[in-house]
C-alpha cells in the first residue's frame, strides 16, 4: 500500500494521467477508504465524467489487482455505486461553492446565495434564455451564427429547453474567461507563423494535373506504400500539423498529399506518375486547400470570440442585477476571506468536515498545472493537512508543459511549489 501515500505525478501528454489518477481512486477504495472521503478535483465538468469513468471500467474489468485483506473489483464497484450521491468527483468551482456554502456566515454571504452557472429550475432557465436572448440581440447576425451553430439549437426545435442550457452552462464554465481574457489568441493566424499560401491562379494547376503525361507503376504493392508514407513520411510531419489544427472536411487531403509528396496516384487499379510538373501541381493546390481551410477557420473563430465576449457581458449583467455570483467571484471570495483557516486541525474547518457529508481524508488534483493562485489559497491548507495526517493522503498530477488555463490565473510554477506541501 505504499503506493497510496501522499504523492505528485508529472505525466506528459498521452502518458497516462487519467489512468493514474483513476487507479489510485480504485486502489483507495479497495483498500477501505469510503468513496465519499475521497475527493477528485478538475477543472472541467467533461473530465469529471472521464474520470467516473475510468474508475467504474476499471472495476467492471477486474483492472485492479486487490492486496491481501482488500476488497475486490466487485466490491469496490459495489461501495462507490452505493455512495453515489455523496461522491466528491468534481470540479474546482462545484467544491469552493460547496465549501462558500458551509461557510456562508464567515463569509459575509447570504446562506442561500445563488450562483449564475447553477440551477436548473424555471428561474435558473429564463435566466439561461435571456442571456441567450441579450447575446444575440447585441452581436453581429454572422457570430450570433456561430453561437448557435455551436450549440446545435436546431436539433433542439421543439424539445425542451434543459438540454441548451446545460450546454451553455457548460460552456461558460469551461470556455467564458477564456474569451475576455485571451483575446490574441482568436483567429489570429498570424500566432501560428509561416502559412500556406493561396493559390495566384488555381484554375491553372488543375488544368496541369489534367495535361501531365502518365506512366503505369506495376508494383503490386505501391497502394500500401503510398498510404503508409502518406500517414508517416517524415518530411510531411509538419502538414500532420497542420491537418491536425483545422481538420478539413476533404475526402481528398489524404490522397493529394500523397500526390504532391510521391508524385503519384491511384486511377483503375493502376499507379500513375505525375511527372515533374505534376507533382510541383499537386503541392501548390495542397498548399492552397490548407490555406483556404485555415483561414476559414479563423474567420469562424473571430465571429465566435465577438459571440462569447457578448455572450460574457450578458452573463455578468444578468448576474448583477439578480444579484447572483460567478464562480471566479465566488473563488476570489473564499481566498481572501477564508484562506488558510480551510484545515481539517482547524476547528472552523472541522465545522465545514462536519457538515460535509462526509470528511474528507483523501484530495487529488487532475491537471494540477493549471490550478490558480486564488484556487490554490483555498486548497493549499486542506492539502498540507491531509498529507502530513496518518489516515489521509494528497495526491496531485499534471504536465507543466501543457498548462492551458493561463487565462484564469493558471498558475504552472505551483506544480513545484506543491511538491514542498508534505
Amino acid at each position: 500500500m505504499d503506493d497510496l501515500g501522499s504523492q505528485y505525478l508529472s505525466a506528459s501528454a498521452g502518458s497516462g494521467k487519467t489512468f493514474a489518477l483513476s487507479r489510485r481512486f480504485c486502489r483507495l477504495v479497495m483498500a477501505g477508504a469510503p468513496p465519499e472521503a475521497i475527493c477528485a478535483l478538475t477543472f472541467t465538468r467533461a473530465a469529471t465524467r472521464e474520470i467516473f469513468a475510468a474508475v467504474v471500467e476499471r472495476l467492471l474489468n477486474h483492472e485492479v489487482e486487490p492486496e491481501p485483506g482488500w476488497l475486490t473489483c466487485d466490491q469496490a464497484l459495489a461501495a462507490i455505486l452505493d455512495a453515489l450521491p455523496r461522491l466528491q468527483i468534481s470540479t474546482i468551482d462545484a467544491f469552493s461553492s460547496r465549501v462558500a456554502r458551509l461557510f456562508a456566515y464567515e463569509l459575509g454571504l447570504s446562506p442561500d446565495f445563488a450562483l449564475y452557472e447553477e440551477g436548473s429550475g424555471p428561474e435558473a432557465q429564463a435566466m439561461l434564455r435571456e442571456t441567450v436572448r441579450r447575446t444575440l440581440r447585441d452581436t453581429t447576425a454572422a457570430s450570433a451564427r456561430e453561437l448557435l451553430d455551436l450549440f446545435d439549437v436546431q436539433d433542439d426545435a421543439g424539445a425542451s429547453a434543459e438540454p441548451l442550457s446545460k450546454r451553455l452552462r457548460d460552456f461558460l464554465d469551461d470556455f467564458g474567461e477564456l474569451a475576455r481574457a485571451r483575446p490574441e489568441g482568436w483567429g489570429d493566424l498570424s500566432r501560428l507563423g509561416d502559412l500556406p499560401q493561396l493559390c495566384k491562379d488555381r484554375e491553372a494547376l488543375v488544368q496541369t494535373l489534367r495535361d501531365v503525361p502518365v506512366a503505369g507503376v506495376s508494383d503490386k504493392h505501391a497502394e500500401s506504400y503510398l498510404n503508409a508514407v502518406a500517414l508517416y513520411h517524415p518530411e510531411i510531419e509538419s502538414v500532420r500539423d497542420w491537418k491536425g489544427r483545422v481538420q478539413p472536411d476533404r475526402k481528398d487531403f489524404e490522397k493529394l498529399l500523397a500526390f504532391a509528396e510521391l508524385g503519384a496516384y491511384k486511377y483503375r487499379n493502376k499507379f500513375l506518375e505525375l511527372g515533374e510538373r505534376g507533382q510541383a501541381a499537386a503541392k501548390a493546390l495542397w498548399a492552397d486547400l490548407l490555406a483556404r481551410d485555415l483561414r476559414q477557420t479563423a474567420a469562424h473563430t473571430a465571429e465566435l470570440h465577438r459571440a462569447l465576449l457578448a455572450l460574457n457581458r450578458a452573463a455578468d449583467d444578468l448576474a448583477e442585477e439578480t444579484g447572483r455570483l460567478t464562480f471566479g467571484a465566488l473563488t476570489q471570495t473564499l481566498a481572501s476571506r477564508l484562506g488558510g483557516r480551510l484545515s481539517v486541525a482547524d476547528e472552523a474547518a472541522m465545522y465545514v468536515a462536519y457538515r460535509m457529508d462526509t470528511a474528507v481524508r483523501h484530495l487529488m488534483i487532475d491537471e494540477f498545472q493549471d490550478t490558480s493562485v486564488t484556487q490554490w489559497e483555498v486548497l493549499s491548507s486542506l492539502a498540507h493537512e491531509l498529507a502530513e495526517g496518518d489516515d489521509s493522503t494528497f495526491f496531485y498530477v499534471g504536465d507543466v508543459k501543457q498548462s492551458i488555463y493561463g487565462w484564469r490565473g493558471g498558475d504552472a510554477t505551483l506544480f513545484g511549489d506543491a511538491r514542498r506541501v508534505p
